[in-house]
């Protein structure tokens, strides 16, 4: 979003200096504009689908894809996360399948704002414009650094039905939807810099946040489902290995 308006302030100020250029502009922004509302539409229609399609138990599976040997099958599921060897996350040493720590630098930023006011000369009777500065300080955060572990796990639920959740499906556009994780810390640390201390930029300080998912929570998969050739009789679910699954499903 921040590029759009970068952008859409950057076409203004070129069409003020260009009469000629008025009807690109217009064009451009109205063509940003469109687009947005399009990726609107989309995910809006993503969500309506995926929310439409119906839940089935974990035992039900190895039977649905048996009964579609030549086709991809789509399947929604939900199920308790268990793991052979889970992790352990190394700031609250939370046992889990999935671990993200994040590096997060926090900063006060100087703002200049302009005053506009007037002034009456007590000697003339006559005013006139002043300008002043008025100085800020901003607090912000940015992000300089990720770290992501993760192991292999499954699922089951009450049928008594189990699947292996393969680790693409972490990375996958629609699935990775489902797989929300957990603040399980978040350490500040703040911090005294003195070379910093003159700069309209300063560093106040540093933070570790981590995110988990953690054994035992109930999370639903939506992804494809497949024989699991590591295990006997046994289910994966995967990432879509059609691009345009969703859409065909549509």
């Amino acid at each position: 979003m921040r590029t759009q308006q970068q952008s859409s302030s950057g076409l203004v100020r070129w069409a003020a200096n260009s009469p000629d250029a008025a009807l690109v502009t217009a064009l451009a922004s109205g063509t940003m504009a469109g687009a947005t509302a399009y990726f609107a539409r989309r995910r809006m229609k993503d969500s309506e689908f995926i929310r439409d399609i119906p839940l089935v138990s974990l035992s039900e599976v190895p039977a649905i894809v048996a009964a579609n040997p030549d086709e991809s099958v789509l399947v929604k599921v939900k199920g308790e996360v268990r793991a052979s060897q889970p992790l352990v996350a190394p700031l609250s040493g939370t046992q889990c399948v999935v671990v993200r720590t994040m590096k997060v630098r926090h900063y006060e930023e100087q703002r200049k704002t302009i005053v506009k006011g007037k002034k009456t000369s007590k000697k003339e009777g006559a005013s006139s414009e002043v300008t002043n500065e008025k100085n800020s300080w901003k607090t912000g955060e940015e992000q300089y650094g990720v770290e992501e572990l993760d192991t292999d796990f499954c699922i089951v639920d009450t049928s008594g039905g189990a699947a292996r959740v393969s680790k693409d499906l972490l990375k996958d556009w629609i699935g990775a939807r489902y797989f929300d994780l957990i603040k399980a810390k978040d350490e500040y640390q703040p911090v005294s810099n003195s070379s910093e201390q003159r700069s309209t930029k300063r560093t106040i300080g540093y933070s570790l946040k981590e995110y988990v998912l953690p054994l035992g929570v109930e999370i639903v998969v939506l992804a494809e489902a497949a024989i699991d050739p590591s295990a006997e009789g046994g289910i994966i679910l995967r990432r879509p290995s059609k691009k345009n699954m969703f859409d065909r499903a549509r």
